[in-house]
C-alpha cells in the first residue's frame, strides 16, 4: 500500500535523494508550498547556500514525481514573497503563452500550481561573478588586456606593449591565445600576485607549474616554491589518515603532483627531488603544505601557489595571502562555478574576493583562460553540453 510522504526543508537540504528513497517507486512525494518559499530565501545563503542550490536543482530535475501542496494561505505568501504576481498575471491575461525563465523554482511552481508552459533559455547569461566577468580585458585597467587591430595589447606600469610573441616556459608552449596571456602575467616581474579562473581542462595548474620552474630553477629570482590547496573535501578525514604530514596531504595535491613529474619528462626539473630517492621532493626547493601549515608562516623568496581558490572563504584567503613577505609572488587558480564548501557560493568565496577587490592595482593582474582545448574528448563533451 502506498503512502503519502510530506518533506519538510531540512530534510532537502540535509539529502535531496533521501526522496527517492522515501519514494520507494511506489510512494507519493509532496512539497508543502511554504518549503518552496523558504528555499528560495536560503538559495543566497553564505552558510548553505551551495547545499540549497543542490536542493533546488533536485526538484528541478524531478519535478514529475514531486507534487506540490498548497492552501489559500501559502497562495497568498507566494503571491506576497515569490513571483506569484507575475505568474498569475500572464495566466490571466497570456494564457497560451510560455514562460522563459532560469528561475528553476519559478518554472516548478508555475507547472505545479498554475499549469503555464515553461522553458528554460539556455542561451542566457547567468550572473557571473567578479573572477568570471572580469576576464581581464577591459580598456584603462592596469596589468590587463585590450584589443588592437586584432592583435592583443597588455598595459603595463610601462606602458601597452602587443603581445606579438609566443613563450615557452620550461617544455611548455600555450595552445591558444589565453595562455599565453597567462605566461605573460605569471612570468611579469612587476606583478606580484595573478588569479586565473577557468572551467576544467583550459591548463590553469600547469602554467602556473612552469612558471613557477622557470622562475626559480632557471631564472633564480626565487629560492623556493611552496603550493597548498583547499582540501575541504578530505579537511574532516585528514588526521585520520596513515603517514606524516606531507603522506596525508599527497592524496589532496596528487594531481599536482603527477603534474611537476609531466613538466620534469619535458625538460628535467632535478633540483626538485631528493638526490637519494627521486620518489621524493626536496623541501628546500618545493613543499607541500595543508593550509592550517601556512597560517602563522613568514613566506618569503618564494612563490606560493594556492590551487581551488574557490572553495576558501574571504577569511582564510585573506589569512593565508597575508603570510607572503618580500619577494614572492603569490599564484592563485581555481573557478568560481565549482564551489564545493557548502559554506561559501560563487560570490562569497576566496577567489572571487580576490579578483574584486585587487583589481587595477598596479602589481595584480588576472584571467579567465578560454579556448577549446581541454583534457580531451570527455571533458571537451561536457563542457559543451553544460553539465
Amino acid at each position: 500500500m502506498s503512502k503519502h510522504f510530506v518533506v519538510d526543508t531540512n530534510v532537502l537540504i540535509d539529502n535531496p535523494k533521501s526522496l527517492e528513497t522515501l519514494r520507494n517507486g511506489e510512494n507519493e512525494i509532496y512539497l508543502p508550498i511554504e518549503v518552496i518559499l523558504e528555499l528560495d530565501k536560503l538559495k543566497t545563503s553564505n552558510r548553505i547556500g551551495g547545499q540549497v542550490r543542490e536542493a533546488i536543482k533536485f526538484i528541478s530535475e524531478n519535478k514529475e514525481w514531486i507534487n506540490l501542496t498548497w492552501d489559500e494561505k501559502g497562495l497568498k505568501l507566494l503571491a506576497k514573497e515569490f513571483d506569484g504576481k507575475i505568474l498569475t498575471n500572464i495566466r490571466e491575461n497570456l494564457k497560451d503563452g510560455v514562460l522563459v525563465t532560469n528561475d528553476k523554482l519559478m518554472r516548478f511552481i508555475s507547472e505545479k500550481v498554475y499549469g503555464y508552459a515553461c522553458e528554460e533559455c539556455i542561451q542566457a547569461s547567468p550572473y557571473l561573478s567578479d573572477s568570471e566577468s572580469y576576464t581581464g580585458f577591459e580598456e584603462g585597467i592596469i596589468n590587463g588586456f585590450s584589443w588592437e587591430e586584432g592583435k592583443p595589447v597588455f598595459n603595463g606600469i610601462n606602458g601597452k606593449k602587443i603581445i606579438n610573441y609566443e613563450h615557452t616556459v620550461w617544455g611548455i608552449k600555450p595552445k591558444n591565445m589565453y595562455q599565453n596571456l597567462a605566461l605573460e602575467l605569471l612570468l611579469n616581474p612587476n606583478i606580484d600576485v595573478v588569479t586565473l579562473q577557468g572551467q576544467a581542462g583550459h591548463g590553469k595548474t600547469i602554467l602556473v607549474l612552469a612558471a613557477a620552474l622557470q622562475l626559480v630553477l632557471q631564472n633564480k629570482k626565487f629560492k623556493k616554491i611552496f603550493i597548498t590547496k583547499s582540501t575541504y573535501e578530505v579537511d574532516k578525514e585528514l588526521g585520520f589518515l596513515p603517514g606524516k604530514i606531507d603522506e596525508k596531504f599527497l592524496p589532496a595535491v596528487r594531481p599536482i603532483v603527477d603534474l611537476i613529474y609531466k613538466l620534469n619528462d619535458l625538460r628535467p626539473a632535478t633540483r626538485l627531488f631528493n638526490r637519494e630517492n627521486i620518489a621524493e621532493f626536496d623541501t628546500n626547493k618545493i613543499e607541500f603544505l595543508p593550509l592550517n601549515f601556512v597560517q602563522g608562516m613568514n613566506i618569503e623568496n618564494s612563490i606560493l601557489i594556492l590551487d581551488e581558490g574557490q572553495n576558501l572563504s574571504r577569511k582564510t584567503m585573506r589569512t593565508i595571502t597575508t603570510r607572503c613577505g618580500e619577494n614572492t609572488k603569490l599564484f592563485v587558480i581555481g573557478d568560481t562555478r565549482q564551489v564545493i564548501n557548502p559554506h561559501i557560493n560563487e560570490f562569497n568565496n576566496g577567489l572571487n574576493w580576490l579578483v574584486k577587490l585587487c583589481k587595477g592595482e598596479p602589481n595584480y593582474g588576472h584571467l579567465v583562460l578560454k579556448g577549446k582545448t581541454s583534457r580531451g574528448p570527455i571533458t571537451d563533451l561536457i563542457l559543451k553540453c553544460g553539465l
